[in-house]
């Protein structure tokens, strides 16, 4: 099925406006472009026009379900043409033995299982095809270690749960080899040891579940390196790192949903990463040529992406959400994208810059950290990727008494440089998630110190990645509580002083303000227009709070009208049970420009909801409005207000809160009251 985005139906207080034009245009990663019927779930934001390279889909919700799913991942219930029929009691592995090079095996519904010894496995040929109808599962019971493995190529598994298998730590269950050209689809990895999947050149993973495993969902490592031009695609990873492996061995940067180690060129779409344990997405050591695009990466407990060690990466269009809480190391920033010693580089693979670009951030514990450890280069023991140098020099160039003179100087450690974040959508509500040290971008390094022969001792490292390594934050939209660190951890900035100098961060970014307020609400232009005009200034004193579904009373009615239409004091006291009230003043005004006649002849009544019918008839009195509409609502015959709801209707300002009605009654929100006015008089 090929299934578009389309515009949702808008009703009241819901016609969608353009507060996003610039984040439209070509990009569209949750449409399905598969032969099996799949369930999108898509929210599009903005309206015509937009800027270059903009997206019009965001994953805000379930992109493609995969795990559950029998529509993605039920195989073919009858043998494919001239397969090898593989039983529940038959030996999958003796069968795969016995067969040529480029069979199809198809194995029958039910639970097959390989020999009782740890190291029993199937090893497949170049080209043989693996295929599960509705319900097969290749069950590893916790005896054996790998489903399959050795040094074949071009293998192909569909359609079939792998479970149960025990690879230890650092090793992976489908191609525990890394062998090249393997392509993974449709398929359900769980509850194994390990990796769920080892990755190797070229390899393929596409509409997979891969959940609940030891270590990773996958990883992508091979000894001596070598894997290039891999595809990771349309996969549900989630629930991974059940053996705790960050806990129980302190320190070993070896868990998550996925691990990528020394891949030249990788295609990471439209996944769904979720409630890992520790991170989402880790590419670590000398990674390069990766396009990270239109993901969900959320709920994870690390970090959602984590750049480490590596080069050159577009990473544009995702929606990181709720990243990083549970992980996050005491006063050192967890950000939702936290991008360690790596950069743009000219003389390796890929653009040479890592693009952060029109990515949505929401309620992450934070947003962008740009690290670099300043102890950390070829030959430091500091270096955690040990035996590994920069792929711009050699550890034979970085030794000590050569290394402080260049070009070993600007070569032997991995920069954090050429990285900009742009056109970004940040959100930051500390009151809703009850955290105080939370919400920091970054952009800073701590104090050389280690090995005595380091020639990045003091402030070098601090200085050149705030001041000359070419990072910038640019034209990125923040609502909420935000703060900065730069030059270093000690060192946080308010936005004024972020966009100021020295830094000159975000100079050309909206700082929008209320943390209650989604940038993807349909709300949102005719809110902040509101704010702009002065007609409200937020629910509380700091005015960092909007309260956007809270109802409006009528004497907060009556000081948004005001305010929109800077009518002047009066000192008629027009009511009788206002006076203790905070808006008297503009009751007062509003009574005396005629636009009400109170709720008796002597109450205003200043604390009772305002409805739907009392609004239409305050705003066409107050702007004076004319017309009329051949719109029927079937409950509005017999309001008194029916006139007036058929001149907003013909003026545009309301179509109903459904296809067929006005819900004259209902009360009306802030959020909708000032959209009301923003139609009227904004626009």
């Amino acid at each position: 099925m090929h299934q578009t985005s389309r515009r949702p139906a808008v009703r009241d207080g819901d016609r969608r406006t353009d507060h996003t034009a610039r984040f439209r245009g070509s990009i569209n990663h949750a449409v399905v472009r598969v032969v099996v019927v799949v369930v999108v779930v898509v929210v599009v934001v903005g309206g015509g026009g937009g800027g270059v390279g903009a997206v019009d889909v965001w994953p805000v919700g379930a992109p493609v379900v995969v795990c559950g799913n029998g529509l993605v991942l039920d195989g073919p219930s009858v043998a494919p043409a001239g397969a090898v029929v593989v039983g529940v009691g038959d030996d999958l592995g003796s069968v795969v033995d016995e067969s040529p090079a480029g069979s199809v095996f198809w194995l029958v519904s039910g639970v097959h299982v390989l020999g009782d010894g740890e190291f029993a496995q199937v090893v497949p040929k170049d080209g043989d095809v693996f295929v599960g109808a509705p319900g097969a599962v290749l069950d590893g019971r916790g005896v054996n270690r790998y489903a399959f493995g050795q040094g074949a190529s071009g293998v192909r598994i569909s359609y079939l749960t792998v479970r149960n298998f025990v690879a230890p730590r650092d090793e992976g269950v489908v191609n525990h080899d890394s062998a090249s050209g393997w392509v993974v689809e449709h398929s359900t990895i769980e509850g194994n040891g390990g990796a769920g999947v080892m990755g190797g050149p070229g390899m393929v993973l596409r509409y997979n579940c891969l959940r609940d495993n030891g270590q990773y969902g996958f990883q992508f490592y091979r000894n001596g390196d070598g894997i290039r031009d891999v595809v990771v695609d349309h996969n549900e990873v989630t629930g991974n790192n059940t053996d705790d492996w960050e806990r129980r061995v302190s320190g070993c940067g070896c868990t998550g949903g996925a691990k990528f180690w020394a891949v030249d060129g990788a295609t990471i779409t439209s996944n769904w990463v979720h409630g890992n344990h520790g991170p989402g997405l880790w590419a670590d050591t000398n990674n390069r040529d990766f396009l990270i695009e239109g993901n969900l990466i959320e709920g994870n407990d690390g970090v959602g992406l984590f750049y480490e060690i590596s080069y050159n990466a577009v990473i544009r269009g995702n929606t990181f959400r709720g990243n990083g809480f549970v992980d996050a190391p005491g006063g050192f920033p967890n950000g939702a994208i936290y991008i360690s010693e790596s950069g743009g580089d000219a003389r390796v693979d890929g653009p040479p810059v890592i693009d952060i670009v029109q990515n949505w951030f929401v309620n992450n514990q934070d947003g962008v950290v740009l690290w670099e450890n300043a102890d950390r280069f070829c030959n430091s023991p500091s270096n955690t990727s040990s035996g590994y140098c920069t792929l711009v020099a050699s550890l034979s160039e970085c030794a000590p008494g050569v290394i402080g003179s260049e070009p070993a100087y600007s070569d032997c450690r991995w920069k954090t440089q050429n990285v900009s974040v742009r056109e970004n959508l940040f959100e930051m509500d500390k009151q809703a998630l009850g955290c105080s040290e939370c919400g920091r971008n970054a952009v800073f390094s701590n104090y050389g110190t280690y090995p005595a022969w380091s020639p990045y001792q003091g402030d070098v490292i601090r200085q050149a990645i705030t001041f000359g390594q070419n990072n910038t934050f640019i034209d990125n939209t923040y609502t909420g509580d935000w703060s900065f660190l730069a030059f270093d951890q000690s060192q946080e900035v308010t936005f004024t002083q972020w966009s100021s100098a020295p830094y000159y961060q975000d100079t050309a970014s909206a700082f929008r303000g209320f943390a209650d307020v989604a940038l993807n609400t349909p709300f949102v232009d005719a809110i902040y227009w509101a704010r702009d005009q002065g007609i409200t200034l937020g629910c509380n004193a700091a005015g960092t709070r909007f309260c956007p579904e809270e109802s409006v009373t009528r004497g907060q009615m009556a000081a948004f009208l005001v305010r929109a239409l800077k009518l002047p004091a009066s000192s008629v006291d027009a009511f009788s049970d206002d006076d203790s009230s905070q808006f008297n003043d503009q009751i007062n005004a509003l009574a005396a420009a005629g636009i009400t006649k109170g709720c008796s002849a002597t109450s205003f009544c200043p604390d009772r909801v305002m409805s739907r019918e009392e609004m239409a008839a305050l705003i066409v009195r107050a702007f004076s409005l004319t017309g009329s509409s051949t719109t029927q609502f079937d409950d509005v015959g017999g309001s008194p207000f029916a006139t007036e709801i058929g001149i907003l209707v013909a003026n545009g300002i309301t179509n109903g809160c459904s296809e067929t009605l006005f819900c004259p009654n209902a009360p009306v929100t802030r959020q909708q009251m000032v959209t009301f006015l923003y139609r009227t008089e904004g626009q």
